[in-house]
């Protein structure tokens, strides 16, 4: 007997493993089924990459007219709290947007929070949803250090969103997304972290 599954392939988590796989999959007409708690995209699109690019646009005009001081005249100053209003812009239309592109390829998008039963089966607010296959893609979180001080730490995300630069910063990370913050913060006539 063969057992029918609600979808050929169910998603945990929403970010680039999974869009960039699940869009292909629905597209070439298998049931897809993407499973998410929070926003669609993961860290890249709102939170990550796309808000360091626009944060390091203005960064990359102030060098250019660094170098090019004598040929042209003037200093270029960053608003930082007008940058992250900005960001903002950018990157809070990008959920929507790549939700659309997986519903319209035929994915079906559940929110909420998927609990693995087992090899087949993510339960959702109490619901079961099964799956042939299952790919877990839920992505990490930063690890907070238990150490003196560490209500003065943030993470990323936060970083990403400060409304005020602080005047020094010190970075203590090992993942790859100390490398997606900005070279913002030392622009700006801040001190260079060491």
């Amino acid at each position: 007997m063969t057992q029918t599954y609600d979808y050929d392939v169910l998603f945990l988590g929403a970010g680039h493993g999974t869009f960039d796989g699940a869009g292909p999959l629905a597209a070439s007409g298998k049931r897809v089924g993407v499973i998410e708690s929070g926003l669609i995209g993961g860290t890249c699109p709102n939170r990550g990459c796309n808000a360091k690019i626009t944060l390091d646009a203005p960064v990359t005009v102030q060098r250019a007219v660094e170098r090019m001081q004598g040929v042209v005249s003037g200093k270029v100053g960053i608003n930082w709290s007008e940058l992250v209003a900005h960001k903002q812009t950018i990157i809070d239309p990008l959920p929507g947007n790549i939700a659309g592109k997986l519903t319209q390829s035929g994915a079906d998008i559940i929110h909420g929070r998927g609990v693995l039963i087992d090899a087949h089966t993510i339960s959702v607010d109490g619901r079961a949803y099964t799956g042939d296959k299952i790919v877990v893609a839920t992505g990490l979180r930063p690890h907070r250090l238990d150490v003196p001080g560490d209500e003065l730490a943030i993470d990323s995300s936060d970083f990403m969103n400060l409304r005020e630069l602080p005047h020094r910063i010190a970075i203590m990370a090992r993942a790859t997304s100390v490398w997606s913050l900005p070279p913002s913060p030392t622009r700006p006539g801040r001190t260079s972290p060491s």
